[in-house]
């Protein structure tokens, strides 16, 4: 029988875990704080994380993780952005925080530098949130800086969409624009679509 215990205090699962309640548990974490994760994994019993690796050092047939593998969704991203002739590639994404993220920027990075032979050169910009129109505006104030552009999450998305679309811009003629699904199917843009890219 599942127990849900979310955003929980750590003392609450501790005696959860005490009073003999499970006998597995199933971690879902994003953050990089593994603080929780090496509380429950200290407890013995078989445990399983979601969302992120494990901390250094815990190698059990009694612990196990699951993600997604976001470096090479990154790196198929990047040899994309290579196939269709862009050389200066802009990741518009968040580059630390959560997991997800810093295996992105780190993917991105290598991805990079795997090209870096043939002239190519990637940059990172992460999002201000409560400023996210603004910035979008701003990077194309002075016309298309990067010829492929890769945003994750559908907010930065639109916001870019229209910020190139108020300039004239459009992807597919003046840049190309990769993102991933968050996009929203029932959002359209008066261009060539976007590309999208599912993540492994």
């Amino acid at each position: 029988d599942p127990l849900l215990l979310s955003r929980t205090r750590p003392e609450r699962i501790a005696k959860v875990i005490q009073d003999g309640r499970v006998d597995g548990i199933m971690i879902i974490q994003s953050d990089l704080d593994d603080r929780h994760i090496r509380q429950t994994i200290a407890s013995g019993l078989p445990c399983v994380v979601l969302n992120r690796d494990l901390p250094k050092g815990f190698d059990s047939d009694r612990v196990g993780c699951v993600y997604s593998d976001h470096r090479r969704m990154m790196a198929g991203v990047v040899d994309e952005f290579v196939s269709l002739g862009c050389r200066r590639i802009l990741n518009f994404s968040s580059a630390t925080g959560l997991f997800a993220s810093k295996e992105c920027f780190e993917g991105f990075n290598a991805a990079i530098a795997c090209h870096a032979g043939r002239g190519v050169i990637g940059s990172t910009i992460p999002p201000v949130w409560a400023h996210y129109e603004p910035q979008a505006n701003g990077l194309f104030e002075q016309g298309p800086q990067w010829d492929g552009i890769f945003v994750n999450g559908s907010p930065l998305t639109g916001a870019l969409l229209r910020a190139a679309e108020a300039r004239g811009l459009k992807p597919g003629r003046d840049f190309h624009l990769i993102t991933t699904d968050a996009f929203p199917e029932t959002e359209t843009y008066a261009g060539a679509e976007p590309h999208r890219r599912r993540e492994a």
